[in-house]
This record gives structure tokens, C-alpha cells and sequence, in this order.
């Protein structure tokens, strides 16, 4: 008797939880209002910049069209500069975001695998009952919160060089889903299956492994 598992739920758990919603609109709240910022600031140093250059006279020798073109270029190099490290940055901030992501998203992939290995590695017993129940709440926990964090990481992988892992994250989340809650997961009838513990194990061993290059 399989479980059914609603796998987004509006109560959230662990790191991140809900707050992770806010912190990602926050985020790029703050990028917009820095990048406009930013860019009001330096239309106004380029203001004065041109206030003080006409009233500078051009050297002996150097005609004004030559002195203004010099200038120009100068400016253009500076501007050019600057939008490199401010888009450079911006990168590294990304990188830095998606990192911490991945790396709450494989806490929660490690406590689910310790929870449902032992879980499937032994038969239901009645004098144990409260234990297991506790196991089962933790697992559709752990189980809603990688689903949410998968939702999470996929669009900001959205990019050649991880679209693969982006899809593969899709599928471990299924994946994981049915193995760790499937067969008689909440019977009473439910017998010990090692199998299907080595299968959870080993998604997760495998999704753990892809995920640490993603981490700062």
C-alpha cells in the first residue's frame, strides 16, 4: 500500500524552508535596485567628468577634435570597466546563491537516505510503532523539501553546461519519491526490504556526488 504523498506542501522544514521563497525574490529585488544604482551613479560621475573637461584647454600641439577624441576613449575604457566587473560579480554572486542551494538541497538527501535505509531495512513491529511513525513523518518531510529545493536549483541551472544535471535533478526527485514511499510504506503489513533500500542509497549516493561540484 503505497503512500500518498503530496510532494509541495505549504508547511516547509529544515534549512531554507519557506524562507527561501523570500530569500530568492529578495535576491533579485537587490540585484535590479544595485544594478539601477549603480548605474545612476555613473551617469552622474560622467556628468561631472564633462563639466570639468570643457573648461580644460587642450595641451600645445594637440588639436581639439584629437584632445576630445583621447577623451572619449578614456571614458568609453573606464565605462566598458566597470559594466565587466559589475556583470563579473553579479556572476559570482549567482554561482554563490545556486551553491548554498545545492548544498542544503544534499543535507536533506543524506538525512533522507539515513532515515529510509533504516526504515526499509527492517519489518514493521508493533511495540515499535510510535519509532516508525515518527521515521514515516520524517521521510514525507525530507521527501516535500527535496522536491521544493529540485523546483528550486533547476532554473538557475537552466544554462549548456548543467542543463544535464538540471534533468537529472527532475528525475531523482521522482525517482526518490517512489522508492522511498512506495511498496508498503505506513503498513502495518510492511516486511523488510533491503532491495529497496540499496536502490534509495544509491540515488542518493548518486545525486550527493553530482551536487558537491555545485557547492562554494
Amino acid at each position: 500500500m503505497g503512500a500518498e504523498i503530496e510532494k509541495t506542501g505549504a508547511v516547509d522544514h529544515g534549512p531554507g524552508g519557506a524562507g527561501g521563497e523570500v530569500a530568492s525574490a529578495l535576491c533579485n529585488q537587490s540585484e535590479t535596485g544595485e544594478l539601477s544604482g549603480s548605474l545612476e551613479l555613473l551617469v552622474n560621475k560622467l556628468d561631472q567628468i564633462n563639466s570639468t573637461l570643457v573648461t580644460i584647454a587642450p595641451p600645445d600641439g594637440v588639436s581639439v577634435s584629437q584632445f576630445g577624441a583621447a577623451i572619449f576613449i578614456a571614458v568609453i575604457g573606464a565605462f566598458t570597466a566597470y559594466v565587466f566587473n559589475f556583470f563579473h560579480w553579479r556572476m559570482v554572486r549567482k554561482k554563490h546563491y545556486f551553491g548554498r542551494i545545492a548544498d542544503i538541497l544534499n543535507i536533506h538527501i543524506h538525512e533522507l537516505e539515513r532515515l529510509a535505509v533504516r526504515y526499509w531495512v527492517s519489518c514493521y513491529e508493533e511495540h515499535e510503532k510510535q519509532s516508525i511513525e515518527i521515521d514515516e513523518i520524517s521521510i514525507k518531510a525530507k521527501l516535500r523539501l527535496i522536491s521544493r529545493y529540485t523546483k528550486k536549483l533547476g532554473p538557475l541551472l537552466d544554462v549548456s553546461r548543467y542543463r544535464e544535471l538540471a534533468d537529472e535533478l527532475s528525475s531523482f526527485s521522482q525517482d526518490i519519491f517512489d522508492e522511498a514511499s512506495g511498496g508498503d510504506f505506513e503498513s502495518s503489513r510492511r516486511k523488510e526490504d533491503p532491495k529497496r533500500a540499496q536502490i534509495v542509497s544509491r540515488l542518493c549516493a548518486d545525486m550527493q556526488a553530482k551536487l558537491v561540484f555545485l557547492e562554494d
